[in-house]
């Protein structure tokens, strides 16, 4: 991976390409001023349900973007995949359109830097202090710089976090060899198969979530992993007993735009983005937990039993994981981890 100057560098440094917001300006001209700024309206696209809690936060990032830039950027937010799905409306970012895609870190790494898809390593998270340590270091800008250079793709903040995934089923999994042969439904993707089919032994079912409830009632899967809200809104604690927080996968997700919009604004616009995004991305984060909370809360009043799980267990169980990745750099990886664990 090449070396790449820092966010604030790029911040101080604007080097505008040939493509501006206004379709009709020429080589490579300064970044206008403030004061010289002709206002422009974004689309913010995003999967999110209109009535998903998360989708009031993005509202709320456009309108204080709106405030500080003195209503010179407009963001129009479009839940619900209005604007297409995320591989759309990602895709529509990297051609230069005026489009904020909601994505995770999967979709980033698709786009030329591969190192992104580690952060959807298992494990690799446990508390916001960690995910702070993961998107403030100098390895994770380094990362969004080489997408902004390599497919117009400026990352505005990735620490929108869904909330941990943890296991339900019929009885404790607090140790990784208490899942050994346990028909667990994963959704079919190759992160999911490798954690639990090859680092975890245990036996992993594809099945769709609108088929998940019927799948346990009939033996089909034993256990399930999702969010503890998804655990409580698909009915699944009517089945089994048992949730243990493992935490195994917490999915980094935010929000990223052409880089050529991005550097055709003005640096004090460039740093509000920046600001209320991540500012937003840890307000979803805040708000993940309270759902789980109130998900379980409303679980154990139900008969549920929660267990912690031993996540330092699991984690060296689960070191086989990232055999199944090759093309990841193993120093890469180290690298990762240690700024993870504030080393």
């Amino acid at each position: 991976m090449k070396t790449r100057p820092t966010r604030a560098a790029a911040l101080g440094a604007v080097a505008v390409s040939a493509l501006l917001v206004a379709g009709c300006a020429q080589g490579t001209p300064e970044a206008p001023a403030e004061e010289e700024f002709e206002p422009i309206t974004i689309s913010v696209a995003h999967t999110m349900l209109d009535a998903n809690p998360a989708n009031q936060i993005v509202l709320e990032v456009a309108e204080r973007v709106k405030e500080r830039t003195d209503g010179n950027i407009i963001l129009e937010v479009f839940p619900a995949s209005q604007l297409g799905n995320t591989t759309e409306t990602t895709e529509q970012a990297s051609l230069g359109q005026a489009v904020i895609s909601y994505l995770d870190a999967a979709t980033a790494s698709t786009y030329g830097v591969d190192e992104f898809g580690m952060l959807g390593a298992p494990f690799l998270v446990s508390d916001y202090d960690e995910v702070e340590r993961v998107v403030s270091s100098d390895l994770f800008t380094g990362w969004t710089d080489e997408l902004a250079e390599s497919a117009n793709l400026r990352i505005l903040a990735l620490n929108w976090l869904a909330g941990p995934r943890n296991i339900v089923g019929p009885k404790p999994y607090t140790t990784p060899d208490a899942l050994e042969g346990t028909k667990i439904r994963i959704p079919p993707l190759p992160t999911w198969e490798a954690l639990f089919g090859t680092a975890l032994a245990a036996t992993p079912v594809t099945v769709n979530a609108s088929e998940l409830y019927t799948a346990m009632q009939q033996g089909v899967v034993d256990a399930a992993e999702l969010d503890t809200p998804s655990i409580r809104d698909y009915g699944l604690f009517e089945l089994q007993k048992h949730v243990t927080l493992t935490g195994h996968f917490n999915l980094f997700m935010g929000f990223a735009m052409p880089e050529d919009l991005f550097q055709s604004l003005p640096v004090e616009y460039q740093e509000v983005l920046l600001d209320e995004f991540l500012k937003g991305g840890k307000e979803a984060t805040d708000l993940a937990t309270d759902l789980a909370a109130e998900a379980r809360t409303e679980m154990e009043a139900a008969g549920v039993t929660f267990h912690q799980g031993d996540v330092a267990a699991y984690r060296k169980a689960s070191k086989a994981f990232y055999d199944a990745f090759p093309d990841w750099d193993s120093a890469v990886v180290d690298e990762l981890l240690a700024i993870r664990d504030g080393k």
